[in-house]
């Protein structure tokens, strides 16, 4: 299928019809099938799971053919004064100033669960970075709540800043806009509301987890930005690799079908920032960072085996802290989701966390 055939009308529109189709034939028959444990993706999920994930897969691949637009606006919503728009700084030195197409711009956040007191701000802050492919998702209730508000519950219920960042596939919104974006929200942290840096704890999800590694790793190496590092950092299954991104251990056991990674693959790099750089796949330049780094990955995620690999690679680092928690028999995908699947993972992060901060 050459990129591109189904993402205009009428040619759209019409597998579309065809994908709702062919689903309503399919899912009845795929709920019988599954009753039978080794019929499923994987015979240790349960039945509601693997119907589930195979229907959040289906979703994925149709999406990524017809390239799903979200419609992102600065206007508050259903969020209120919960939603925040953040202006950019002046400066946006090194690397994230290396593309002029790429411009810093206002952007949103949401506060969950509610708008911070005063004195809120003064203990534990997280900036929590959404996942999608940098495709899809969004810090908005319907996307975010669910996770952000458990996360902050976890932690005290610690005010989390969730960051509604510019998608690869809108204007100017190609690589580094997402972590320029990044970037304005810690900043506005720092010097608008006055957080302490040694209060706030840095957390993505995916591709967000990706942004909060870029994020660390900006901090260490463009002083001129003159960032202090965050207490620490929790990277919920991260995106790590987009070279080898498509091996296939785990493959039919994920959510994550190819036609998503090749759709975020061809609106996210650019001649500036092709997928082998150090800020697009990690994994292949580990750094030194003294913000202590929190990871977990559920081990039936198709890129598992690279978190363990950047977590091993980030560890053999002199002096950086990195805590590694692997969630048997979960796919990925796990944060926003209404799981119980993650409680563990949660007493883990914690455990590490406190060794660094208050919550």
């Amino acid at each position: 299928m050459v990129p591109g055939t189904f993402t205009k009308q009428p040619m759209k529109g019409l597998y579309t019809l065809i994908f709702i189709a062919d689903k309503l034939v399919r899912l009845p028959l795929l709920m019988i099938l599954y009753i039978i444990p080794s019929f499923r993706q994987h015979s240790r999920y349960g039945y509601t799971k693997a119907i589930i994930v195979k229907a959040f897969n289906w979703y994925l691949h149709d999406a990524g053919v017809v390239e799903v637009k979200v419609h992102r606006t600065l206007a508050p919503g259903r969020e209120g004064n919960r939603f925040v728009t953040i202006k950019p700084s002046s400066e946006y030195p090194g690397i994230l100033s290396q593309d002029p197409a790429i411009v810093p711009t206002n952007i949103g956040a949401v506060w969950y669960p509610d708008v911070p007191s005063a004195a809120d701000l003064q203990k534990l802050v997280v900036l929590h970075i959404h996942g999608g492919a940098f495709l899809l998702g969004s810090a908005r209730i319907a996307d975010a709540g669910t996770g952000c508000n458990r996360l902050s519950k976890n932690f005290g219920n610690a005010p989390v800043f969730a960051l509604d960042y510019r998608l690869a596939n809108e204007p100017g919104g190609k690589f580094p806009a997402a972590l320029q974006d990044s970037v304005t929200a810690y900043r506005y942290l720092l010097e608008d509301l006055n957080v302490d840096p040694r209060r706030i704890m840095v957390s993505g999800d995916s591709a967000g987890g990706h942004l909060a590694i870029t994020l660390l790793r900006y901090i260490v190496e463009t002083p001129a930005a003159n960032l202090p590092s965050p207490a620490a950092a929790l990277l919920w299954s991260p995106w790590v690799d987009m070279v080898d991104t498509f091996e296939r251990p785990n493959t039919d056991k994920d959510l994550i079908p190819d036609a998503l990674i090749q759709w975020s693959l061809r609106e996210l790099p650019t001649e500036t920032f092709p997928p082998e750089h150090p800020y697009m796949s990690t994994i292949r330049h580990p750094f030194k960072t003294v913000t202590p780094m929190w990871m977990c990955a559920g081990a039936t995620e198709r890129h598992y085996f690279r978190q363990v690999r950047f977590a091993s690679k980030m560890t053999r680092i002199a002096e950086n802290d990195v805590g590694f928690y692997g969630i048997p028999d979960l796919p990925h995908g796990f944060f926003p989701a209404p799981t119980n699947d993650i409680d563990l993972a949660y007493v883990d992060a914690q455990k590490f966390v406190s060794e660094y901060v208050e919550f």
